[in-house]
């Protein structure tokens, strides 16, 4: 292929990626989904994304050696779609988890593709990018549509931009300025990126959801920490240990004051109904604990054994406001434990690379798996098809930062006949 056909093939699918990302954001789906039924989803959206998979799946046949190579560093990723394939045969709503778990798939191999065909800079760079323009929109959508970018209900007034609610804005725009810091810190403060942090903290502050601005706060806290990782010495490790130690200590006081503190913010002490929420979910999950209700197989409004949880709680939850619990009433704990072992797995292969990579790059898995983290407790991100944030964690735990950077090898000369380290070569980086 000639150089000229290369750059435009290279432009189209990062024009390819960059819209499976936007519109994985979730962002104007409410105009096509409002009032949709909660088992058969909308027609629309349903067929842009079977459209979507079908080019992920083509692209990926091209370079299936490689994608074999780094679909490899991750065999518990598999596991665990085994068992939601497997939970078909068991679940309340085959046809729905069958249809669901085809599309979860899909969503995964996107992660696969966004892993195998960009560096970890140029995943940053184009997720910013991306990110960039959803903020965009939703001060657009807010200032040009408020009727759809602005919601007003007896509590106030609370933006959503081109999202379904303020916590779902809330929580892109988390991620937003996330990114968008840890972009500034591997190359440079760019007048765009100062610009879409920006836009990504107005919009956060407007969406007046409290998880978020809480969780942004923490990362922030937590970002010098997980770069002082990177310089090997003990202290670093005794800063980490003892901020992990005090956060144990608040949330312990928490949990026993808690009332002093959500009073103090004028909120409920039940975290917006998601305590009574809880205990209704737990009930559920007593009846089927080790196989669970088959993946989407419980959530579906009335229609389904929901209907038990909406009986108890009063209103029509979408999820369970936590993914543990989620994934447990999908999947059971067998899904619960491949999970988590997981995560565990790949926080802790994050933090051996932030302790080896110098550069920014090297600290951004252990940072995206710290908001999974984070956003689980009262939210869910896990094992969402369709999502911008299963596609970040596939990437993520498929990811290989070069083990040596330029300076280091510089420093450190590779011994005779070792390859050398020192980033990926031109030919990884164009996924080859």
């Amino acid at each position: 292929m000639n150089p000229g056909a290369t750059s435009v093939w290279s432009l189209a699918e990062k024009l390819f990626a960059g819209f499976v990302l936007l519109f994985s954001t979730g962002g104007f789906i409410f105009f096509v989904q409002e009032g949709a039924d909660p088992a058969d989803g909308n027609r629309t959206t349903q067929a842009v994304w079977f459209l979507l998979y079908a080019v992920t799946v083509v692209i990926l046949a091209g370079r299936l050696r490689r994608v074999l190579k780094v679909a490899g560093r991750s065999e518990l990723l598999w596991l665990l779609l085994a068992v939601i394939w497997c939970s078909v045969f068991w679940s309340a709503a085959p046809a729905i988890t069958l249809r669901r778990s085809l599309s979860l798939t899909g969503t995964t191999l996107f992660g696969v593709y966004f892993a195998c065909r960009y560096s970890l800079p140029e995943q940053l760079g184009l997720l910013a990018k991306t990110l960039t323009v959803a903020c965009i929109l939703s001060v657009s959508c807010a200032l040009l549509l408020p009727d759809y970018g602005i919601h007003i209900d007896p509590y106030g007034v609370f933006w959503r931009g081109i999202y379904v609610n303020k916590n779902s804005l809330g929580r892109l725009m988390t991620l937003s300025a996330t990114i968008m810091i840890v972009t500034m810190c591997a190359r440079g403060r760019r007048w765009w990126l100062w610009i879409g942090l920006a836009l990504a903290c107005v919009l956060l502050v407007l969406s007046r959801s409290a998880t978020a601005l809480v969780s942004l706060a923490c990362l922030v806290a937590l970002l010098p920490l997980y770069r002082a990782l990177s310089r090997r010495s003990a202290v670093a490790l005794l800063v980490l240990n003892l901020a992990v130690l005090l956060g144990g200590a608040a949330l312990i006081w928490l949990m026993g004051h808690g009332e002093l503190l959500f009073s103090a913010l004028g909120k409920e002490t039940t975290l917006t109904g998601r305590t009574s929420l809880w205990d209704a979910v737990v009930e559920m999950i007593g009846q089927r604990p080790w196989l669970g209700y088959g993946f989407s197989g419980f959530w579906l409004g009335l229609g389904g054994d929901s209907v038990h949880v909406v009986q108890a709680v009063n209103w029509i939850p979408p999820h369970a406001h936590n993914g543990l619990l989620d994934v447990w009433l999908d999947i059971g704990l067998v899904g619960v434990v491949v999970f988590l072992l997981g995560f565990l797995l790949g926080f802790f292969r994050s933090v051996v690379w932030a302790r080896a990579i110098k550069t920014a790059e090297g600290m951004w898995p252990l940072t995206y798996l710290t908001f999974m983290v984070l956003f689980n407790v009262t939210e869910n991100t896990i094992l969402r098809q369709g999502s911008i944030f299963w596609i970040l964690y596939v990437s993520t735990l498929l990811a290989k930062p070069a083990e040596r950077t330029e300076a280091n090898a510089a420093r450190q000369p590779a011994a005779v006949g070792e390859p050398q380290l020192a980033g990926p070569s031109p030919a990884l980086a164009r996924g080859s």
